[in-house]
């Protein structure tokens, strides 16, 4: 109510939402009876949807503009480019500034896979109806998002400190709204057609960091035209499924690395998907690659990971692995050397989850495992596991990570499942990272502290590593404070339970409630509520 305008302009939007243009009605065509009149004449074409919408704006005091220009439809292709379909929208000056909506695409009868009903990205729901929707993406929408899709005859409604050419806005690349409704960024270049490096390309997406682990994302590659001449290893590459093993989806924390290698010369279409549940993936941007030149050491991956990808993601959130000690997909290591992953196990799973890891090698005659270098251990005491790897020789290695669960029914059938992949690679003319004698002693002295699980003695290990100027962003210092906070609230929770104080429920439920750990203690933060309203009535009553 503070924004009466806003207010105004979306109760409209939201009336018009909800006329059935697609029924005949009668009546007057006069201003005073417009769900009659105007909409009949919009329905028999003789009447703009947009202009209908600007002289309601118009009527209720706010400023619009009608604004005609071109859109992609769904069906769009950059080839075809030349005959985009007209349309028209809206611009509302609200807040000091001209906004966009797109009426036509606001009001809309359609099932919308992800549809968001209100102004948020982190709630999503399903249109299961058949009636008219209010699709919020279209309403007042971001310029640098929707000059994906609309560009207007006058370049001045854009809305960008710089305009673009009609080159570049028909070169930008297929997203559909799903991409930006997600949260999501595109941060490698901006283009449909991308062009291979020596046979390799990039595509970064950057997705908000409270929203990373919350989204599956996948892709398809697909060989559109070939213009190389094959050998017996092109052959067997360009088949579909083979094709995905020659991508690495890499995961690193809020950003997702598409890194491809290519191996013959053509034309290829890559699509990514995205799924808020790990079942309904739905498309949400395309690209197409240019390869001028192969690259010449393609190797397939033992393994197509599929939406689970590298680097832990909500895959391995969904089963149970918790605050990674390695939060990236992609890690040098030497050859021989013992490279360590750690997770934290949910809590209600700890007694019950079976934790097994397989480390494999593409090689010329096929995948090789090596069953004997690799080892997960559980510390149900910890509430903890760690996966050992000894890394056997040379190459690029795949670790995957599968977590077995009840699968609820009466037989107690365990399940098991991909959680987490990382590819290590061991390669000699990597130089180790450059570390002063004090720095090692200090790492080992915190990882010797991790095993020891006590707070004050992580404490002190984290202490001296930033003594030595081992940075807080470094891993292992990032993984030690993980174990800290989460020793240091669970000494609260038992402190504050034993206690029963009010004062010191209300003020540990603050702070595990406001903490990033909140879904690891969810049971903890149950028990305190449950504690607060009893001594909250006991106070009031005894």
């Amino acid at each position: 109510m503070n924004q009466p305008d806003l207010l105004k302009t979306r109760v409209i939007m939201i009336w018009l939402s909800r006329q059935d243009l697609t029924s005949p009605l009668s009546g007057p065509a006069d201003y005073e009876t417009p769900e009659k009149g105007i909409v009949r004449l919009s329905n028999n074409t003789q009447f703009e949807y947009s202009h209908f919408l600007s002289i309601l704006y118009e009527k209720a005091g706010i400023k619009s503009v009608e604004i005609s220009g071109v859109f992609k439809p769904i069906s769009y292709e950059p080839d075809n480019g030349k005959d985009l379909p007209e349309t028209s929208w809206i611009a509302v000056y609200l807040d000091g500034r001209w906004q966009l909506i797109m009426p036509y695409f606001v009001c809309t009868r359609r099932k919308h896979t992800w549809l968001s009903s209100e102004p948020t990205n982190k709630e999503t729901m399903k249109d299961d109806g058949e009636g008219p929707v209010f699709n919020y993406f279209y309403f007042l929408m971001n310029p640098k998002q929707s000059i994906n899709w609309f560009y207007p005859n006058e370049p001045k409604w854009q809305l960008l400190k710089r305009a673009l050419q009609k080159e570049e806005y028909l070169d930008l690349p297929l997203f559909k709204s799903e991409f930006f409704e997600l949260g999501l960024t595109l941060v490698s270049k901006n283009s449909y057609n991308l062009h291979s490096e020596e046979g390799r390309v990039m595509i970064d997406i950057l997705s908000q960091e409270d929203l990373a682990d919350e989204i599956y994302l996948w892709y398809d590659i697909a060989l559109v035209t070939c213009t190389g001449k094959h050998n017996v290893d092109t052959q067997k590459m360009i088949i579909h499924d083979n094709l995905q093993r020659l991508v690495a989806m890499v995961k690193h924390k809020e950003k997702w690395m598409f890194q491809m290698t290519l191996p013959i010369e053509g034309v290829y279409k890559v699509t990514i998907y995205a799924s808020v549940n790990g079942d309904d993936f739905g498309p949400i941007v395309k690209f197409r690659l240019h390869c001028e030149k192969r690259f010449d050491k393609c190797s397939m991956l033992p393994a197509d990971p599929k939406e689970v990808g590298f680097g832990p993601g909500l895959a391995a959130k969904d089963g149970g692995l918790l605050f990674p000690s390695h939060s990236n997909g992609f890690y040098s290591v030497g050859h021989s050397t013992v490279f360590t992953v750690s997770f934290v196990l949910a809590k209600d799973i700890v007694e019950a989850i079976e934790v097994t890891s397989t480390l494999a090698q593409t090689e010329e005659k096929g995948v090789k495992g090596f069953t004997n270098d690799v080892r997960s251990t559980v510390d149900r005491k910890r509430g903890c596991v760690d996966i050992d790897i000894t890394i056997p020789g040379e190459g690029i290695f795949m670790l995957s990570i599968w977590t077995m669960l009840d699968n609820g029914s009466a037989n107690q059938t365990k399940i098991s499942k991909l959680a987490c992949c990382y590819i290590l690679i061991s390669n000699p003319d990597i130089p180790p990272a450059v570390q002063t004698r004090k720095q090692r002693e200090a790492r080992k002295n915190l990882r010797l502290a991790l095993v020891a699980d006590t707070l004050d003695g992580i404490e002190s290990a984290i202490t001296k590593c930033v003594y030595y100027h081992i940075p807080m962003e470094d891993e292992e210092v990032e993984n030690a404070n993980t174990r800290a906070e989460i020793l240091r609230l669970s000494r609260d929770i038992k402190f504050t339970i034993q206690n029963h104080h009010l004062a010191n429920v209300r003020r540990t439920l603050s702070q595990v409630e406001q903490s990033r750990y909140a879904h690891y203690f969810r049971h903890d933060i149950t028990e305190l509520q449950k504690l607060k309203q009893a001594l909250k009535w006991k106070k009031k009553y005894v």
